[in-house]
């Protein structure tokens, strides 16, 4: 990572940073209540990929020929809020993390202002895409239990597990106004395979709808496994465990962690990072047995 003198203004922001600061500031800024913790371009975030949701709904129902408030189709828009997210995100998290030297634990004040505003608009906008999925998720359970109280099954109760633990690293690290490095730094590397996850699971229910698996999808469908199944690997078996390493020493044994954030903080940071990498294993092996099929195909070719 490069380093900053800390004194950068806009314009000298990349292109992208400069879009996001723009974006932030142009939202009338307002706290939540009996805070000082801004929480308005959450809101926006949320209800922005709520509206993209209830469109993409329509357009695969009435364009691409999905069925009707059927559940197959609910899960399959439900990805698109999330590769919208993801896509947006990743790039403003790699020119915030380039225009620094990573130091997890260091106090925001250390960054320009521009580049605060960055952060801040980054944080809050991967928190509103938790707190839109959320209402999803649970919207989609007290749906299927067919009462107000809503049946989670293994799969919902674990999300709502992550998206808790990310929304509380994200507000605390905005709360303390210090370790939004690392929060980045796990948001990155659990997100860059995200778009390319995505499109596989939807692919994969397009794949059993004899309506919605034409060409396309299936030419889509011969690249996309392997492709996600690689850059999954890369990320969180190769690069995600010694960034995690490096990114545990930050939060606790370095001056800037003990200075700006309690130990029970840092403690409870560090339990959620590698609680997601020892949870993504099933995953990496979904991923490992992809990549297998792709090379046995391969040599008998």
């Amino acid at each position: 990572m490069s380093s900053s003198k800390g004194d950068s203004t806009d314009n000298e922001l990349p292109l992208y940073g400069r879009i996001i600061r723009g974006v932030y500031k142009s939202v009338p800024q307002f706290n939540f209540p009996g805070t000082s913790l801004p929480i308005s371009f959450v809101l926006v975030t949320c209800c922005s990929l709520i509206t993209i949701r209830i469109l993409a709904n329509k357009f695969f129902e009435t364009v691409l020929g999905w069925p009707e408030n059927a559940v197959s189709t609910d899960r399959a828009v439900g990805s698109i809020p999330a590769i919208t997210h993801s896509s947006l995100l990743c790039p403003g998290l790699m020119v915030a993390l380039l225009a620094r030297k990573y130091r997890p634990s260091e106090h925001i004040s250390k960054g320009s202002q521009a580049w605060q505003d960055v952060v801040n608009a980054l944080l809050q906008f991967c928190t509103g895409y938790m707190l839109n999925d959320t209402i999803f998720l649970i919207y989609r359970a007290q749906q299927a239990s067919g009462t107000w109280i809503p049946t989670l099954d293994n799969s919902d109760q674990l999300f709502l597990i992550h998206h808790t633990m990310t929304t509380a690293y994200m507000t605390q690290a905005r709360s303390y106004k210090a370790g939004h490095m690392s929060a980045m730094m796990c948001m990155l590397v659990g997100e860059l395979s995200n778009p390319l996850h995505n499109l596989y699971y939807m692919l994969g229910i397009a794949a059993d709808m004899d309506c919605c698996y034409g060409p396309w999808a299936q030419a889509a469908n011969s690249v996309v496994p392997s492709a996600f199944a690689a850059i999954y690997l890369l990320m969180r078996v190769i690069v995600a465990p010694p960034v995690m390493l490096y990114t545990t020493y930050g939060l606790l044994a370095t001056k800037d962690a003990k200075e700006n954030l309690p130990l029970a903080v840092r403690l409870f940071w560090v339990f959620m990072i590698w609680a997601v990498i020892i949870g993504s294993i099933p995953e990496i092996m979904v991923a490992k047995g992809i990549l297998e099929v792709d090379l046995e195909v391969e040599a008998e070719l």
